[in-house]
């Protein structure tokens, strides 16, 4: 059944105030600036969860009294910091990924069948490798010839340089640089079958073969990042303060994976290893190896997750997966420098945090959505818009 838990701790507010005949030095009313919460399901493993947590400090404001009719603060805590740990849920939003995508690309990546290079796509790709090297000859003559990229660095459109940078530019995105990849792939065949026997070995296991899959750059720690920097109001009773703020939520993205198998895997390890090997190399075409040699599938796939359903519901070793646990973490601190008027109206540096974790079931399905255009989008529409042009210019349309 739901549970819901919540504990907090407080501290002394201060006071502040005007029109008296002196200052109130009490410790005045209280303030949280430490609250917890949890809610999930008793009983259930695995379920969905929610925790949250609230740590307040600084933002005290301090004025000596001096006569009856102006302000006065006595250790008062900002009405600022009061509004935050009354009631603060909220995080910036990040550029993480939907849990209906995390979910998809946990399978796509955890699969006992994913593919390590496709070579059925690679051989439906062989008609396009002497195409690939006609034009790689040409555009070196292109080059050395006056005129043409040698002599003119930025020719004018319609000219033979600008196509021929275009295509050159097409065919090492879509045909170079995946067959150099898949070649790099290859070199190493015994490794990845090594690695996918030992994976199958551990899916014969009693509670099948979990996985757990992080989501972000490397680079980057595996974290979504939102700043904000702007002015805010902290305290406008009495006296109106207001200072630079800086708030950063940090997002983490991970997920949990059971996998199960469907047949009886062998237990001769040669049996084993032919296994391992039919679905690194992919070697039974199917749906996604038709998708992928489908023409602008690619442009799809900037908008759509087709692609990926097809390669996540691959099945050349039959196996099935339980619940898809979504987890993320987020951390969101907000900070403001100290103030000092001059006049001994003083207020120390403000520092909130707000911690939440979550843990969501999801599952994959389709979804569309705008692409974002970075610059390598932009340059392969580019190319493929001055071919067009290319094109209507030769038949005069």
């Amino acid at each position: 059944m739901p549970r819901s838990n919540t504990y907090h701790f407080e501290k002394d507010g201060g006071t502040s105030g005007r029109f008296t005949t002196f200052a109130d030095t009490s410790p005045g009313g209280s303030v949280d600036f430490f609250r917890a919460t949890r809610d999930d399901t008793q009983g259930e493993r695995g379920g969905i969860f929610t925790t949250n947590k609230y740590y307040s400090e600084g933002g005290i404001i301090n004025l000596d009294w001096t006569d009856y009719y102006a302000p006065w603060f006595h250790n008062y805590v900002c009405d600022f910091v009061r509004s935050f740990s009354e009631d603060w849920t909220g995080h910036m939003a990040t550029n993480s990924p939907s849990s209906v995508e995390v979910a998809l690309q946990t399978v796509k990546r955890t699969s006992p069948s994913r593919p390590r290079v496709d070579l059925g796509q690679n051989i439906g790709e062989l008609r396009d490798f002497p195409q690939l090297f006609r034009s790689a000859g040409k555009q070196l003559l292109d080059v050395r010839k006056p005129g043409r990229l040698g002599k003119s660095l930025v020719p004018e459109k319609g000219q033979p340089g600008i196509d021929s940078a275009a295509e050159a530019f097409l065919n090492l995105e879509f045909g170079w640089k995946p067959l150099l990849s898949d070649v790099k792939k290859l070199l190493d065949f015994g490794a990845q079958i090594d690695k996918r026997v030992k994976e199958l070995n551990n899916l014969k296991r009693k509670g099948g073969l979990r996985r757990t899959t992080r989501f972000g750059k490397k680079s980057d720690n595996y974290e979504f990042v939102t700043d904000y920097d702007g002015f805010a109001t902290v305290q406008s009773v009495h006296r109106l303060i207001q200072v630079p703020i800086h708030i950063r939520t940090t997002e983490r993205v991970w997920s949990f994976i059971n996998w199960f198998p469907e047949i009886e895997l062998p237990e001769n390890s040669a049996s084993m290893r032919k296994l391992a090997r039919r679905a690194v190399y992919a070697i039974e075409a199917d749906a996604s190896t038709a998708w992928e040699l489908f023409p602008f599938s690619w442009l799809a796939d900037w908008c759509t997750n087709i692609g990926d359903l097809l390669v996540a519901s691959r099945n050349i070793i039959p196996a099935s997966h339980g619940f898809i646990q979504v987890m993320r973490s987020f951390n969101t601190v907000l900070q403001t420098p100290g103030w000092d008027d001059g006049n001994g109206l003083t207020m120390s540096p403000i520092f909130i945090q707000h911690e939440s974790k979550t843990r969501r079931i999801a599952s994959p399905s389709f979804e569309a959505h705008f692409p974002f255009l970075d610059a390598r989008k932009v340059s392969i529409l580019g190319s493929i818009g001055l071919l067009k042009s290319k094109s209507s210019r030769t038949f005069g349309i």
